[in-house]
């Protein structure tokens, strides 16, 4: 049985080859009819006129451009011959359009190759006959931007879509909800600067992510959400952190494989400890260090990221770091009344904070005290769930309650507090810890995929962000490296991320943030 499956081999492979032309190459590959052309230059057509009919895969990449483009700028139907094709490369030949009429007669192709032509749109292909596409591949064109609408919701079976090294600057949040079995996505070496967050909803089967070579400026959050996620490469963006949040999904998810992070301008401080504790593990070395030598580069294999700033740690690898060097966490000092108002309302969610009327910081002896009814503590009265407080004011952290900036504003304002205005670098610190001793108590009001609206407003008149209760210029501002950013020229409200740093967001945005109320004006 074996030597008869030998012999239709070799007849097969014989039968292919017998047919080939000259300036092509003839196989099987995977057990499928293969043709390949490596014409002289682009403006020469492969010789296929007489090839069998029934060839499955027809390849045609020119060894250098020419005068002209023997399949552009609209690819020809002259493939439509060949009624059993399911794959066509025709890569460096200036194609810009894929006219519906060659799309109906392709419309049995599996995977589609047109990387290093000239598209400047999805919407100058006609994708919609395409229904069996699995792959489509359109690297190295002109593509700016990826809107829904644009044609790929046609693609509801397409598993890989490689869309590396264009020009993308935005991706729309549900450009790719038509493809639910996407599994592998490619957008290296393109411009992007951030993402929505509601994006990856859409996106939750994909398996490898490939977003180097960008100008992202903070991990998305929305990335904690692929449950899927096995491969991600962040390498040569602009972001100077990885929030902890990500690390410790890292850490908790058996699937991750590689999570690269090569070559961005990391800040090794106190923001950046979690990273570094786990990549001093095996594990995380494995997952963060080691990643560059799998992926082919070899002056990398084995070798960690390196800091970027400050100065002193400048190119120092972050597993040689110390917790000396990096600044020690905000230690327990740091917050000197921390207290779980509890005895919450049967009904408490933690979506609104209540009027502080009547509210005080109950004081004895010149300290800082507090009244415990048993395993209680309380400050005078009851305050919803999620309320921590300093010395002389309350903050509230929301949790289930998203809201855009106004609807928060309104709720603070409601309760008799407003959203937090931070004034200072040890004001910054306190909210952070106690932010994380929330988070701690009920993982509920952990941001993940959001951020805090805090109180910060653009002033038109002064062309600054403003306090919003008084309009005056920011006593303190802890912005994110290339925030504000104003992208899109409409961020004209702030959100705090969880690791402390700041951005600029617009303040109706689609993806509601939680957010801190401060209890302001206390009798103490």
């Amino acid at each position: 049985m074996k030597v008869h499956a030998y012999i239709l081999i070799v007849l097969a492979c014989s039968a292919v080859e017998a047919r080939c032309p000259s300036a092509c190459t003839c196989d099987l590959f995977n057990g499928q009819k293969r043709v390949h052309c490596d014409v002289p230059d682009s403006s020469q057509s492969a010789p296929l006129d007489n090839i069998d009919s029934d060839i499955e895969i027809i390849e045609v990449t020119p060894l250098r451009h020419g005068q002209g483009n023997a399949y552009g700028p609209a690819l020809p139907a002259v493939f439509a011959a060949f009624n059993r094709l399911s794959k066509l490369v025709v890569q460096d030949n200036g194609v810009q359009t894929l006219p519906a009429a060659t799309s109906r007669q392709l419309a049995h192709l599996v995977s589609l190759d047109l990387t290093g032509n000239d598209i400047n749109a999805l919407t100058d292909l006609s994708l919609s006959p395409f229904r069996e596409l699995t792959v489509l591949t359109l690297a190295e064109n002109k593509l700016q931007t990826v809107s829904a609408g644009d044609g790929l919701q046609y693609l509801t079976v397409l598993q890989s879509l490689n869309l590396a090294d264009n020009q993308i600057r935005t991706i729309q949040s549900n450009a790719f909800r038509s493809q639910t079995m996407l599994r592998v996505l490619d957008l290296r070496n393109n411009q992007l600067r951030q993402l929505p967050n509601d994006f990856f909803d859409t996106i939750k089967r994909v398996e490898r992510l490939d977003l180097r070579g960008n100008q992202l400026l903070l991990l998305p959050r929305g990335l904690l959400r692929m449950i899927n996620l096995r491969f991600l490469y962040l390498d040569n963006n602009k972001f100077s952190t990885v929030p902890g949040e990500f690390v410790q999904t890292w850490q908790s998810d058996h699937i991750i494989s590689d999570a690269t992070v090569y070559g961005n301008p990391l800040q090794c401080d106190e923001s950046l400890s979690p990273l570094v504790n786990w990549v001093k593990t095996p594990a995380g070395r494995n997952v963060v260090c080691v990643v560059a030598g799998r992926a082919g580069d070899k002056s990398k294999s084995g070798n960690c990221p390196v800091c970027d700033s400050p100065s002193r740690l400048k190119g120092r690898l972050i597993d040689s770091l110390t917790a000396g060097e990096i600044g020690a966490s905000v230690s327990s000092s740091d917050v000197p009344f921390s207290s779980r108002l509890v005895n919450q309302r049967p009904t408490d969610n933690g979506d609104s904070p209540e009027s502080s009327v009547g509210f005080s910081v109950i004081r004895g002896g010149g300290s800082n005290t507090r009244r415990d009814t048993g395993n209680e503590r309380t400050t005078g009265r009851r305050l919803p769930a999620g309320t921590r407080c300093s010395a002389s004011t309350c903050y509230f952290f929301s949790a289930v309650g998203e809201k855009n900036w106004d609807d928060a504003q309104t709720a603070c304002k409601d309760a008799g507090s407003r959203l937090v205005e931070i004034s200072s670098a040890a004001e910054q610190r306190l909210i952070l810890a106690l932010l994380n001793e929330v988070i701690r108590e009920d993982p509920t009001r952990n941001s993940l995929t959001r951020g805090w609206w805090i109180g910060a407003v653009w002033d038109p008149k002064t062309r600054a962000f403003a306090l919003p209760s008084s309009r005056r210029s920011l006593p303190y501002s802890n912005w994110a490296r290339g925030q504000p950013n104003g992208f899109a020229d409409a961020q004209d409200c702030v959100e705090m991320w969880d690791n402390g740093q700041w951005g600029d967001l617009q303040c109706d945005s689609h993806t509601s943030n939680m957010y801190i109320c401060q209890y302001y004006a206390l009798n103490n």
